[in-house]
């Protein structure tokens, strides 16, 4: 095994060791009725003592807490809409793992009000689950991905992402605005942890419902960053800087220039060491169609696909978020990320396979070699016209090209040690693809309290075209050998246009009750021009295979009207409501 040393210019803080084997504390929460409970937040702490454990219970109720020093300890367990649990344990002379059975959990009457758990520093509001950020929950130098480890109810994977109450985090804020178009790893790995006073996570079900009140939809998970108020203002960043063996190199640097309002942030990164700075998303549309076609046909040799990790990749990224309050009425933010990244990836395998007369041997390689390059532009306008009405605009725009030169042979020898057949397969391609949508929200409060309209528009224009030359070539040494040969050139271009509105009045019946009656326009174009030629490899002439080709567009239109009665209590609240939508589909192929 090779080991890569990285000298990195950090600072290293030492905690002092506890000289006591640990124990494990495990346990099962059950609701009164006597069911499993999952998702519960459980934090074991020692009295009179700061530190404390968390563990979230799985979907059979469990939870399993380790590294417990033997002792008197207190657990507490809390979960929405139901009453905390709370108890102490005598520990002191355990040596082995102990269980903890007692544990029932009652509903409560907390359901909408604030509840504030003192151990774990959790506050609870309706839809956003606010954790207070302390010293006691991080060391010197880590970033806001290791204090969201610490944090119950939140999973944090090897590649960034956040899950939260089982649920994947799909955005990010700072302070209430996007950070980095909402990338959730470029915040969480660049933000520094003594930066965060509060971090909180939202069902968001978008700027529309935040002004409506009126959840549309199906919510996303949101995380928010407060930063200290200390921290809003003055210039601070890192530099990090490695060489290893076998050429490995990483540099990096991250810049705040905060002033209040004003706020800059610029990432800067290159490496060799599979590193990457901003998520641009999975690779879509026709290359994704490319990459199934490739691994798809062949004579009998290929890895298949390989993840964006394996072999050599090389990266560099550069990312500047910008923020600014522009007069009293007009708020702008947004951010410009881009990346380049090129991988090599040698492989290969030889497989053996014993039988009574023979050995039978598989020898295959392959050389992929790929270039992803993305650029990521997004902003925002707020403008607050006066008390009454407010526009935001956001408009983004995209641009992702992937170019592959992947080239494998494969050989394959039968017991009697003479080769059977041979090949090679060859994919050469390259693809582009421009993306660019806007969104633009209007909010209108009338003078009567509680009436109010909201317009929502969006639209958005993608294309992926892509130009891949395809070669395989598998020889069968029979009596006599003979060569089966394809050469194929393959295009492609889908397009996709889609524009939604959606409007939301609401009349409000007294303090409690209010209608909302609401519409919603959706039409969806798609296209998909895929063309099929075979290639005459001693001339360069194409001919057109219509089996392999297809051509369609696709129209999907719908109206949505519906209304809701909504209720507002202190403890709670509901809505009722009923929606018609008809819809129309119409495709040519």
């Amino acid at each position: 095994m090779k080991y890569v040393f990285l000298l990195l210019i950090s600072f290293i803080s030492m905690q002092s060791v506890v000289a006591q084997k640990p124990i494990k504390v495990k346990g099962l929460v059950k609701t009164s009725e006597g069911k499993n409970l999952s998702g519960a937040s459980v934090v074991l702490y020692y009295p009179g003592k700061k530190d404390s454990l968390r563990a979230v219970t799985n979907d059979k109720g469990s939870f399993t807490i380790p590294n417990v020093v033997p002792g008197k300890v207190s657990v507490l367990v809390s979960f929405i809409g139901y009453r905390s649990f709370f108890n102490e344990y005598d520990y002191s002379k355990s040596t082995e793992d102990e269980n903890i059975w007692d544990i029932t959990m009652t509903p409560g009457d907390n359901l909408l009000e604030d509840v504030t758990v003192q151990a774990a520093k959790i506050q609870i509001k309706e839809d956003t689950i606010s954790y207070i950020i302390d010293s006691t929950m991080y060391r010197k130098n880590d970033n806001v991905e290791e204090v969201l480890k610490k944090l119950p109810g939140v999973e944090v994977d090897k590649t960034g992402k956040v899950t939260a109450q089982g649920k994947e985090v799909t955005r990010v804020k700072v302070n209430g605005k996007d950070f980095f178009g909402g990338d959730v790893t470029t915040a969480t790995r660049e933000i520094n942890a003594d930066m965060v006073d509060k971090i909180q996570i939202v069902d968001d079900y978008g700027d529309q419902s935040a002004f409506t009140g009126v959840r549309d939809g199906e919510a996303t998970k949101t995380l928010n960053i407060q930063l200290k108020k200390d921290k809003n203002k003055g210039y601070f960043g890192n530099v990090t800087a490695g060489v290893g063996t076998e050429e490995r190199y990483l540099a990096g640097v991250s810049l705040n220039l905060f002033n209040n309002d004003r706020q800059v942030s610029i990432i800067g990164n290159i490496n060799n060491t599979n590193a990457s700075n901003f998520n641009f998303g999975n690779v879509g549309g026709g290359m994704g169609t490319a990459m199934a076609a490739f691994g798809g046909r062949g004579g009998g040799g290929g890895f298949g696909n390989t993840g964006i990790n394996d072999g050599i990749n090389v990266t560099k990224s550069l990312g500047v978020n910008f923020r600014d309050q522009w007069g009293s009425k007009v708020s702008a933010y947004g951010s410009y990320s881009f990346s380049d990244r090129r991988s090599t990836i040698i492989q290969s395998q030889t497989q053996e396979n014993f039988l009574e007369d023979g050995i039978i041997t598989n020898v295959q390689n392959a050389n992929n070699y790929n270039t992803n390059i993305n650029h990521r532009f997004q902003f925002n306008i707020e403008y607050k016209i006066d008390s009454f009405n407010y526009i935001k605009f956001t408009p983004q725009v995209n641009f992702r090209q992937n170019d592959k030169d992947n080239v494998s042979d494969f050989s394959f020898t039968n017991a009697s040690g003479v080769k059977t057949n041979d090949g090679i397969t060859s994919s050469v391609s390259d693809s582009k693809t421009p993306n660019i949508s806007g969104t633009l929200l209007f909010n209108h409060r009338f003078k009567k309290r509680g009436r109010t309209f909201s317009l929502n528009l969006n639209a958005g224009n993608s294309n992926t075209s892509s130009d891949e030359d395809f070669v395989n070539l598998n020889t069968v040494y029979a009596v006599p050998p003979f060569t089966d040969s394809l050469y194929q050139n393959i295009l492609q271009d889908n397009t996709s246009d889609n524009l939604s509105i959606r409007a939301s009045y609401i009349e409000p019946l007294s303090k409690k009750k209010s209608l909302e009656f609401n519409y919603a326009y959706s039409e969806q174009l798609s296209g998909n021009d895929r063309q099929n030629f075979l290639v005459n490899p001693y001339t360069g002439e194409l001919t057109f295979q219509e089996s392999l080709s297809n051509i369609f567009d696709n129209t999907y239109i719908t109206n949505r009207f519906g209304f809701n009665y909504r209720m507002n209590e202190k403890k709670y609240n509901y809505s009722v409501g009923f929606a018609v939508q008809p819809a129309s589909i119409e495709t040519n192929s």
